[in-house]
C-alpha cells in the first residue's frame, strides 16, 4: 500500500465555476512529502464529473476519484471520503475553497513538532464579490495559540472552512456518526487529556468562498444539529456539564433574539439540562467565545 504523508479530501457537487481552481491549487503545492488528493463527487449535473476526470487522467498517481452514483447528501459525501483517507494527516476541502502555496507543509511541519495537537489550523483570506478580504480582527482573535475541547464547545467551529488539518487516528470511533459536522469531530479529537486544537498566525494559507454552500443556506438545520450533539455530549461527559448548558444558553438566547426556527428545540435541550445551570459557566463560556467581527478589509493577493 502507498504511503502517504496527507491526504486532501474534496467534497464536491455542481461546483464546476470552482473545482479546477480548488484542484489546481493542491496539485502545485510544493513538499518534501507524499500526498494524495481524494475528490468525491455528490452526482453533479452541472459539468463538474467531468472537470474532475480530465484531472484524475492528467494525474493518475496523487489524484482518485469516486464519484456517487446518485446523490448521498452533504455529509454521507464528507463521511466518504475522509474513510478513504490513508494519510497520516488528513485536510479537508470544499470544492470552491482553494489553497494558497505552503498550506500542506506548514501545517505537516507544525503536526510534526507539536506531539499534543491533534488539530492545526491557520488564517484564510474570504473571497466575495470578486475581491479577497481579511477579518478585521483577524489578528487578535486568536490571541491565544492552543484550545481545548472547552473552547472548541464555546466556539463551535475551528477556522473557517478549508483550514484544518488533522491526525488521522479516528477511524475505529464507531459510536458517533461523527462526521456529519465538523463540530463533534472536533470536539471528539480533544477528548485525549491534554490534546488541543492550535491556530497558525504566519501567514494566509488558504480562501474561503463566502455566501455558496450548506453553510449559507440551511443555517436553522445545523443549528438544531449542534443542539442534538451538545445534549449527547452532555450525556456522555465529554467535559463539565455547567459548561455545556451554558453554550446552549447562549445559543438560545440567539435564537431568541433573532426570531431563529430553531429556538424551540433549543429550549427543549437547554431544560433538559438546566440541572446544572451555574452563572459562572454562563460568563467562562462568554469569556472563551472568540470575538468575531462581521466587517473586512480588502486586500490583495
Amino acid at each position: 500500500m502507498d504511503y502517504f504523508k496527507v491526504s486532501v479530501c474534496i467534497v464536491t457537487y455542481n461546483q464546476k465555476d470552482f473545482v479546477y481552481q480548488c484542484l489546481e491549487s493542491l496539485l502545485d503545492q510544493k513538499t518534501n512529502f507524499d500526498y494524495e488528493i481524494l475528490i468525491t463527487d455528490d452526482f453533479s449535473t452541472d459539468g463538474t464529473r467531468e472537470i474532475l476526470k480530465k484531472s484524475k487522467h492528467e494525474n493518475p498517481q496523487k489524484v482518485k476519484l469516486y464519484l456517487q452514483e446518485k446523490n448521498i447528501g452533504a455529509y454521507n459525501n464528507f463521511a466518504f471520503v475522509h474513510k478513504e483517507a490513508k494519510g497520516q494527516y488528513v485536510v479537508h476541502m470544499d470544492g470552491d475553497d482553494f489553497a494558497l502555496p505552503g498550506k500542506l507543509q506548514v501545517q505537516a511541519d507544525y503536526l510534526d513538532k507539536n506531539s499534543n495537537c491533534n488539530i492545526v489550523w491557520h488564517r484564510a483570506l474570504t473571497y466575495k464579490n470578486s475581491n479577497y478580504y481579511e477579518d478585521n480582527n483577524s489578528k487578535i482573535n486568536y490571541t491565544r495559540k492552543k484550545y481545548d475541547i472547552v473552547d472548541v464547545i464555546c466556539n463551535i467551529t475551528v477556522g473557517k472552512n478549508s483550514t484544518c488539518m488533522y491526525r488521522n487516528n479516528y477511524k475505529n470511533i464507531s459510536w458517533y456518526n461523527y462526521y456529519e459536522l465538523d463540530f463533534p469531530a472536533n470536539v471528539l479529537k480533544l477528548t485525549d487529556k491534554n490534546k488541543t486544537a492550535d491556530f497558525i498566525e504566519d501567514g494566509f494559507y488558504s480562501v474561503y468562498r463566502s455566501g455558496i454552500g450548506i453553510s449559507h443556506t440551511q443555517n436553522h438545520i445545523i443549528k438544531i444539529k449542534i443542539y442534538k450533539w451538545l445534549l449527547q455530549f452532555y450525556i456522555d461527559k465529554v467535559t463539565d456539564r455547567s459548561v455545556i448548558n451554558a453554550k446552549i444558553f447562549w445559543l438560545v438566547s440567539s435564537d431568541l433574539r433573532h426570531f431563529k426556527k430553531s429556538l424551540y428545540y433549543g429550549l427543549y435541550v437547554f431544560f433538559s439540562t438546566i440541572i446544572y445551570f451555574r452563572i459562572s459557566s454562563i460568563f467562562e463560556v462568554r469569556k472563551r467565545q472568540l470575538f468575531i467581527d462581521n466587517e473586512f478589509n480588502e486586500v490583495k493577493i
